[in-house]
């Protein structure tokens, strides 16, 4: 990396920083487009070498409409905030084809798109004093605690932050060490500071009761209709997105769906989440609607999980199924559960003759299992001995499919190159640095997580039954109980990110998944200015549609 590109490089990191921890004000907002500018600029050669020249018309065309369309948008989710959190999750799984050379790249250009309008939209001058005209209050939006005046720097109302940022700092330092600088490069600013700015964005809007509830609402919604198309897309044999779906995974199946996601384990983990949230709707029983929503959801999505054929998607569920069960019927049963579960994988993996399923019964043991891992434990072999190499800062970010060729196994006979396991990945490319971040983060959340499991679903105390009353009669989105909606939503996120975490042990993509950075921002969305144990919650202040 040139002098130039790094000193872009800190410049965009510190810029992102300041925008994340202290406060998005419109100078720091066009420094931060400034510089970011500047540096993707500054890398455009070494891109164009890497993926092929672009089409010329391509650029101008983009920033043609682009620009345009991200300020209309700005000026929409600032007067009608609900529309930005509707665009937020129906946007997370699309991905857009663009042409690059002899390549398709397919990218998440609308959740891009609605993630940079949405955060224009939320963007305040900082006021010092809270006896004035509030911004908060008097925005056709209303922007909730966060951005209240007087509230302080972000970090300290968010206990999340810090830990972020710090992974973010790091993860955005290591390009200039990287062992693959093009993969970094492209890592960082798409997931990394994109998904940071989305954090931003849903904390705000999520502080607000009634934006939860239409949040949840359109989860459930988008899961029913992602589900739908992945059994179309199983009776028709079509594939939007990656043909390799349908190469025969299995011998006695001919493709795995994936519905408008890139990658089927990927839509196993987004049905995995839905259902986690229609499992805890279903408990609650806050309205018809969501009854009737979440219902829907539950029947389509369990069906297609299975025909996903993802065991990253099912082992995920078992670990929800467990917490659920934990959480609403004790300790005890949720005991009972695991055993259970433990007992059906035993009976599928002897009953199922598929090569993926089959337990090692003879002298070659390594090779099944490695067979049953899909190549994941030579993966890990060579993570840990890049992490050995290089323990302090790793081999950079996007560096572990440059690295791993000098630290492949002996006997690894694979041709898969990407970590499968988040933890190894962030050992392997980050270092001790970034695992003390990632524990760190942890631990922050543990603090949260605690804080919601303690609600009742039906907004009783801690303690107290789940609601058992006949279900709500409203079939309206409007806030009730700020106690309740706590209950529910908070179990619900808490359990879907422990999914997620337990998924990227077996597929990775950990940071790089967009409903990773949802369901965090959501549980800190519930927990804005609270401290763990205190029993105060803190309202946003409501938007109109």
């Amino acid at each position: 990396m040139g002098l130039l590109s790094a000193l872009l490089l800190v410049a965009t990191v510190a810029a992102v920083l300041y925008l994340f921890l202290i406060r998005p004000t419109p100078v720091a907002v066009a420094i931060f487009l400034a510089v970011a500018a500047a540096f993707v600029w500054s890398w455009a050669p070494a891109l164009l070498e890497e993926y092929g020249s672009v089409p010329a018309v391509l650029p101008l065309a983009a920033i043609a409409v682009g620009v345009p369309v991200l300020f209309g948008l700005a000026l929409l989710f600032r007067s009608r905030p609900l529309v930005l959190v509707w665009a937020l999750v129906l946007t997370m799984p699309l991905r857009v084809p663009i042409p690059a050379g002899d390549q398709t790249a397919f990218l998440l250009v609308p959740l891009y798109l609605v993630v940079l309008a949405g955060f224009l939209s939320i963007v305040e001058p900082r006021e010092d004093t809270a006896d004035s005209a509030s911004p908060a209050k008097s925005s056709p939006g209303g922007l909730g605690s966060l951005l209240e005046p007087g509230a302080g720097a972000l970090w300290r109302q968010d206990r999340l932050r810090l830990p972020l940022a710090g992974l973010v700092a790091i993860a955005g330092l290591s390009l200039l060490w990287t062992a693959g600088p093009v993969a970094g490069v492209i890592r960082f600013l798409c997931f990394w500071v994109a998904f940071s700015l989305a954090y931003h964005v849903v904390t705000v809007r999520l502080a607000d009761e009634r934006a939860r509830r239409h949040a949840a609402m359109v989860l459930l919604g988008s899961g029913a209709v992602l589900a739908a198309i992945g059994i179309v897309q199983r009776l028709t044999g079509v594939v939007f997105y990656n043909l390799k779906v349908s190469e025969g995974f299995f011998e006695a199946t001919s493709m795995r769906v994936n519905s408008l996601f890139w990658d089927p384990n990927m839509f196993g983990r987004f049905l995995v989440v839905v259902i986690i949230f229609a499992i805890v709707e279903l408990i609650a029983r806050r309205s018809r609607l969501m009854i009737a929503l979440a219902t829907t959801s539950l029947l389509l999505s369990l069906p297609v999980l299975a025909l996903t054929f993802s065991r990253s998607g099912w082992i995920a569920l078992a670990a929800a199924v467990i917490l659920l069960a934990w959480r609403f019927l004790g300790a005890g049963k949720a005991a009972a559960v695991a055993v259970a579960l433990l007992l059906v994988v035993v009976v599928v993996f002897t009953v199922i003759d598929a090569p993926q399923f089959n337990i090692p019964k003879y002298a070659r043991a390594r090779y099944y299992w490695e067979k049953f891992f899909g190549g994941r434990l030579g993966l890990i072999q060579g993570g840990v001995a890049m992490f050995a190499a290089h323990p302090i800062g790793g081999v950079g970010l996007g560096g572990f499919p440059s690295a791993f060729p000098r630290y492949r196994p002996p006997d690894y006979k694979w041709k898969v190159v990407e970590s499968h396991n988040s933890r190894v990945t962030t050992a392997a490319e980050l270092g001790l640095i970034g695992m003390t971040l990632f524990v760190w983060l942890i631990a922050m959340y543990c603090g949260v997580a605690k804080h919601l499991w303690r609600e009742r679903p039906g907004g009783g105390p801690p303690g107290a039954p789940a609601n058992a009353e006949p279900p709500n009669s409203r079939t309206d989105l409007e806030p009730s109980d700020s106690r309740a909606d706590i209950a529910t939503l908070g179990v619900a996120a808490v359990v879907a990110t422990a999914a997620i975490f337990v998924h990227s042990f077996f597929y990775g993509a950990f940071f790089e998944d967009p409903f990773t950075w949802f369901m965090l921002a959501l549980s800190g969305a519930m927990t804005v200015g609270v401290t763990v144990g205190d029993p105060r919650r803190r309202q946003g202040s409501t938007g109109g549609c």
